[in-house]
């Protein structure tokens, strides 16, 4: 086959088109190496995997292996593609191996479903980053975000059917395949009625054919059927995205001039309408925190309200506050984005504002967990109340963001924004939380004021959790050995992690 060729078809001028060609209008070419060919194959594989050991279950080991794999995929091909890697691209490049490992040290599928999510978003900016040599983080992260998930991927959707069905029908090899799987498609209903009929006649038949046909066609059928279905356009999707990203030359490339336009664009709101929106809030937040003061404070120093117990006061306003924390952020963003005079020319009054609503924001989300730590200290953990608490230090950090970028425009606040979040995403996940709520739990049930572990509570944990109880003496190997047994008739990829294999060391004694 020669190094570069082409695919020209008629139907699809909308989906590639090429500038500068001097074929027909109607005519789409797409160039393509030996190395394109290779990829495409080995995607749909990558693709199968992916649904199979990573969406449908996350198997530990084999997920991780799948993920690190998939970079090593996309490493060897940019190399072969003469794309170098910058410093920052092969930060990304460890970020994502890091994050790979997730899958075999927690059996805790929450985390390990938001990881699934986390790596994926990196997957695509990794290979956006690497093909647009950047340095650094995207200013105009959101917009690289779109252009990375969507707009790239799906520019260039059916390039893996077109690469691929040229490729073999040129090969002689692709040809004699076809010609095979044609045969197949023919002769499988002419066989399927001749079998039934001998199956039918004869009983020794019937029990060699069931026996061929068990060994044959698994059990989880339909399962792979589907899963098999789904590869399909996932395949088309991330050869899309590897694609379009290498040969981007007729794609729309991101400017950061043009997203400046589209933000100014944005700002049509007069600044004296916004303050006049905003200052009821600030009004009220100010006579909220002057109402409330002994009581919303007194979490600050430890101390228990009169005629409240501990859950009482923890629960009141706790998850009100969350949302307003939520509502906040979304108000400065509003106000920063659709205010008249903004950005670089950004007024003090609109900074006084947003520093406000900031400060008033911090002092609720640190009086909320404070809240949090008393109940916590009483009650125990669970695993909302870790996730809650986290995300409430996520929100901290951000609003701390925003009041320094009020004294400092030029700060990078994607980056560093990203990378707070990172770490404190790597904290969630590495610190495998259902270990620390075994392990805390039954700290304070051995406390002053102890109280009954819910031994329930902790049995519904993952491996994670059990493992921890089980060394501590919360529960009892028939016990934790009764509960896995019916997760694992459920998931039979679900022991293939480190904390389920040192469980089942621990409960057989191995």
């Amino acid at each position: 086959m020669n190094e570069e060729n082409t695919i020209n078809n008629t139907s699809a001028v909308e989906d590639f088109p090429i500038p500068d060609t001097n074929k027909a209008s109607e005519e789409v070419i797409l160039a393509y190496t030996k190395h394109e060919i290779v990829l495409s194959f080995a995607v749909y594989f990558f693709a199968f995997a992916i649904i199979r050991y990573i969406v449908a279950n996350t198997a530990g080991f084999i997920s991780t292996a799948v993920s690190v794999l998939g970079l090593a995929l996309l490493l060897v091909y940019f190399k072969r593609k003469k794309i170098a890697l910058t410093r920052y691209n092969k930060l990304l490049a460890g970020v994502i191996s890091a994050f790979s490992l997730v899958y075999s040290i927690t059996a805790n599928n929450e985390i390990k479903a938001l990881d699934t999510l986390f790596l994926y978003a990196a997957f695509s900016y990794f290979i956006y980053s690497v093909c647009a040599q950047k340095n650094e983080t995207e200013r105009f992260l959101p917009y690289a975000m779109i252009k990375a998930l969507f707009e790239y991927p799906f520019s260039k959707f059916k390039a893996h059917y077109y690469i691929t069905a040229n490729a073999s029908s040129k090969s002689k090899t692709g040809k004699n395949l076809r010609m095979i799987i044609l045969g197949l498609i023919i002769t499988i209903p002419l066989t399927a009625i001749v079998a039934c009929l001998l199956m039918s006649a004869d009983e020794g038949m019937e029990r060699i054919l069931n026996s061929v046909i068990e060994f044959i066609v698994p059990k989880n059928f339909g399962e792979l059927f589907i899963e098999l279905l789904l590869t399909i356009p996932l395949s088309f999707y991330i050869f899309g995205m590897i694609y379009s990203n290498v040969f981007r030359g007729d794609l729309p490339q991101l400017d950061e001039e043009k997203c400046k336009e589209h933000i100014n664009a944005a700002r049509t709101i007069n600044n004296i309408i916004l303050y006049t929106a905003v200052t009821p809030i600030c009004i009220l937040y100010v006579l909220f925190f002057i109402s409330q003061a002994s009581y919303l404070f007194s979490a600050f120093a430890g101390n228990l309200p009169e005629s409240y117990s501990y859950a009482e006061y923890a629960r009141r306003g706790f998850f009100e506050l969350c949302t307003v924390t939520v509502i906040n952020l979304g108000v400065i963003g509003a106000i920063s984005v659709l205010a008249k005079k903004g950005g670089e020319e950004k007024p003090a009054a609109l900074k006084i504002y947003t520093l406000m609503i900031s400060g008033s924001t911090l002092i609720l989300i640190a009086a909320a967990l404070s809240k949090m730590v008393m109940y916590i200290s009483e009650y125990g953990l669970t695993r909302l109340r870790i996730y809650t608490s986290w995300f409430m230090i996520l929100c901290a950090v951000t609003f701390i963001l925003i009041i320094i970028k009020q004294f400092k425009f030029q700060l990078r606040f994607t980056h560093w924004l990203l990378s707070a979040f990172t770490i404190l995403f790597a904290v969630l996940c590495f610190s495998r939380p259902d270990s620390i709520i075994a392990s805390y739990n039954k700290y304070v049930a051995s406390g002053e004021n102890a109280r009954p572990i819910d031994k329930n509570a902790i049995l519904e944990l993952s491996d994670d959790g059990l493992l921890t109880a089980l060394k501590n003496g919360t529960i009892t190997a028939e016990e934790a050995a009764s509960e896995r047994k019916e997760l694992f008739e459920r998931d039979k990829f679900s022991r293939l992690n480190i904390s389920s294999i040192l469980l089942n060391s621990e409960i057989y004694d191995i």
